[in-house]
């Protein structure tokens, strides 16, 4: 199906290799990976206003900020980011960027590697310890053109390991194995028949027994999983593409369009044509 990429704001939706800043694509993959992967980094120098409508994206992001008078609007609340903590964006959170003036942070863009928790999709303030800073003060630095690309790689990719310790146990999910399999089956698989039948038998589990540990651990059945994976890449489609709400709904194994407006009403509290208006300003 040809899609039709909005012309407008790219660099802050869909891709996260923006410029300036560096790309890590080659970096990228193996068997050992940790709990996020760093795509891309860069610094937001000042004298450059942070203003972005409507970001959202499948990767998550990360902002240190040594002098800055940004923020971002995420729902009804607002965070700022600030020399004493980091400020760390989950994948697939709507927010907008806000700038009151000139700044000067370090950003990341990263992806969970999921295969040892799943995050809540809550964007959070980490407080840093100076050891922490002192590491952020470090990958900012590192941006100076004489500083060799893999030496910011390895401190940002240390930057992300110490996030990863910061998040609270409370916003983490760990799913064993079984449960990692049928995540990335299901993530693969949208738009094809997904009945919990066919999911145990594609991962060589019993459909009893997946479903038991997706309520275990994920606190919910399959199917409602299913549902919610669904319903964030019909978001993705509808904010970044021109594609109709029936060929979404076709194209992610939805019945038909009211089928598909209704799932996706209940879990984002709006309709799809509402939302894409919404998102797209």
């Amino acid at each position: 199906m040809s899609k039709t990429q909005i012309p407008v704001n790219e660099s802050a939706y869909d891709s996260p290799f923006v410029e300036p800043g560096d790309s890590y694509r080659s970096y990228l993959g193996g068997e050992q990976r940790p709990d996020f992967e760093i795509l891309a980094a860069g610094c937001l120098g000042r004298g450059i206003k942070w203003e972005h409508e409507h970001v959202f994206s499948l990767f998550g992001r990360l902002y240190y900020a040594r002098h800055s008078r940004n923020r971002i609007q995420y729902g009804q609340r607002e965070l700022r980011l600030t020399p004493d903590a980091l400020l760390f964006i989950p994948e697939t959170v709507h927010f907008h960027c806000r700038s009151d003036g000139s700044s000067e942070h370090l950003w990341l863009h990263f992806r969970s590697s999921r295969r040892r928790y799943v995050l809540n999709p809550e964007p959070r303030r980490l407080p840093l310890t100076p050891a922490v800073k002192r590491l952020a003060e470090a990958c900012y630095k590192a941006f100076a053109p004489d500083t060799p690309l893999e030496v910011r790689y390895h401190l940002n990719q240390a930057l992300l390991i110490q996030v990863a310790a910061m998040i609270p146990a409370q916003a983490k999910v760990s799913p064993p194995p079984a449960v990692i399999k049928a995540m990335d089956y299901i993530r693969h698989h949208l738009g094809e028949e997904l009945s919990v039948k066919t999911l145990g038998r594609a991962c060589g589990y019993s459909s009893e027994h997946l479903s038991s540990l997706f309520v275990q651990h994920l606190k919910q059945p399959p199917g409602s999983y299913i549902r919610s994976e669904r319903v964030r890449e019909a978001a993705r489609h509808l904010a970044h593409t021109d594609d109709t709400i029936d060929a979404i709904a076709q194209e992610l194994g939805f019945a038909n369009r009211h089928h598909f407006s209704r799932v996706f009403a209940r879990i984002m509290q709006e309709p799809p044509a509402g939302f894409r208006r919404r998102v797209r300003g």
